[in-house]
């Protein structure tokens, strides 16, 4: 399991990323090559059981033309990109294309899709179309470099979201979901966010910035008869640099503002503020919040800014780092101590943060020692919280009641073999005592995996 953790992690973060480089494409006009090569391809593969008399899957394309003189044909070709790339199409039994004859309607189809300004997204770019690569392409070892991924922005998971929340102390929030899949704030989701999702995203915000600035919200044995004396009461802050300025009775001083918005970058976003934006966050937001609302309204607007920002809800991969001769750029430290963070763990690591803010986060050589230091240490292990307090899909409990370790390894065996949608398909209820409860089913299999991952031997055969 170590070898498997470590050459995921070598394939993820030991490698540049590009934001100029792109793949070897067709460059021949798409419009030149279609009559000579792509529809000569989707008659050898495809027309026998997609033309007018067939129609399987209700499909035809042994009329199709290409979508800058049919723009009407565009779904069909979408429809032809997702099936082929995905190798659904042509099906086991039947005769395949050559990698190369398939590589080549691919790109004709994408060249012509960017001819026209229809933009493409790139599916292998999302962990749940991970086996879309071509697995024999990516392990053969065939491929020498040079490597480079695109420029990634990507909504952190939900898991990421509630530990973060989680460790802002407060107790009730509600995870955003949205009408696109209906799954969830995901990794790598499309940036598009509905009403309700960033209405919820704001309300969960305006909870966090009371609490950061008031304390966590208790509630005393007896709360629920509704007595006076059994009102919820708020626990010290643990933040007094902005307790201490919210409680100010008069304007702050340009120097207490700075004061304010240093501490809060450095406890939301893990870093000190540049001198430019040091200075549009104090002129510009807490300085104009403070003046509408006073010391204490004005400093929770200002965090609220803070907490729906970017870079609090999402994951970046720009490619901020040094630029090499080829045009790729390397992730900057920040950006690499996060993904390193992101791989085994639901928050940054505090270890990695520091590394980077130091410039011992920069080369192969550095990631590949804190990647090892990650999978091999305990240190980060976060403690002895009960079941109840964590939902067995969020962070898998181990049967001594304590959370498991680096909760993203078992995750990811979840998500391959897609084994937690067991609670939506198995209805026995002979087992347990007879009561139905089919997360007991998840859990079982969560044993059998991680006393595989225990042996380590042939783990994904095993």
């Amino acid at each position: 399991m170590r070898s498997v953790i470590l050459t995921t992690l070598a394939l993820c973060l030991l490698s540049p990323v590009s934001t100029t480089v792109a793949a070897s494409a067709d460059t021949a006009s798409p419009a030149a090559d279609f009559d000579a090569t792509i529809q000569p391809l989707l008659k050898k593969y495809c027309a026998d059981c997609h033309n007018a008399d067939l129609r399987k899957a209700k499909f035809r394309l042994d009329d199709i033309q290409p979508a800058s003189q049919v723009p009407a044909d565009l779904p069909r070709w979408e429809k032809i990109l997702e099936m082929v790339s995905i190798g659904d199409m042509p099906p086991e039994k039947k005769p395949q294309p050559t990698k190369q004859e398939r590589n080549q309607l691919l790109n004709w189809i994408r060249a012509h899709f960017a001819s026209i300004g229809r933009n493409v997204a790139n599916d292998e770019a999302f962990p749940a179309y991970a086996n879309r690569i071509d697995h024999d392409a990516l392990f053969s070892g065939e491929h020498k470099g040079p490597a480079f991924t695109s420029s990634r922005v990507w909504r952190i998971s939900p898991h990421i979201y509630r530990e973060l929340l989680d460790n802002l102390e407060l107790n009730e929030f509600t995870s955003p979901l949205t009408t696109v899949s209906g799954e969830g704030f995901d990794d790598y989701a499309l940036l598009y966010a509905d009403e309700a999702t960033i209405a919820t995203l704001i309300q969960n915000a305006k909870r966090a910035a009371m609490t950061i600035v008031h304390g966590r919200l208790t509630k005393p044995r007896g709360a629920g008869d509704r007595k006076r004396n059994n009102q919820a009461q708020r626990s010290r802050s643990r933040h007094q640099v902005l307790a201490a300025f919210a409680k100010l009775e008069t304007t702050p001083t340009h120097a207490q503002m700075e004061g304010a918005v240093t501490y809060a970058f450095k406890m939301l976003l893990q870093r000190q503020p540049s001198e430019d934006e040091l200075d549009r966050y104090v002129k510009k937001n807490l300085l104009t919040n403070v003046q509408v609302g006073g010391p204490d309204q004005g400093l929770r607007g200002f965090l609220v800014s803070l907490l729906i920002s970017p870079e609090f809800l999402f994951r970046m991969e720009i490619g901020l780092g040094e630029k090499l001769a080829d045009g790729r750029r390397m992730l900057s430290p920040n950006e690499l101590a996060y993904a390193l963070s992101f791989a085994l763990y639901d928050y940054p690591v505090d270890d990695l943060i520091k590394q980077a803010a130091e410039g011992k986060l920069k080369s192969r050589a550095d990631v590949e020692r804190e990647a090892k230091m990650l999978l091999y240490s305990t240190k980060h292990f976060r403690g002895d919280k009960p079941a109840a307090r964590r939902n067995l899909d969020l962070w898998p409990v181990g049967k001594n009641g304590k959370k498991i370790d680096k909760p993203r390894m078992l995750r990811f065996f979840r998500e391959f073999f897609a084994y937690e949608k067991a609670i939506d398909v198995f209805k026995d209820e002979t087992r347990h005592g007879g009561a139905h409860n089919a997360r007991r089913t998840i859990e079982d299999a969560d044993w059998l995996v991680l006393e595989v991952l225990h042996r380590d031997k042939q783990v994904f055969e095993a």
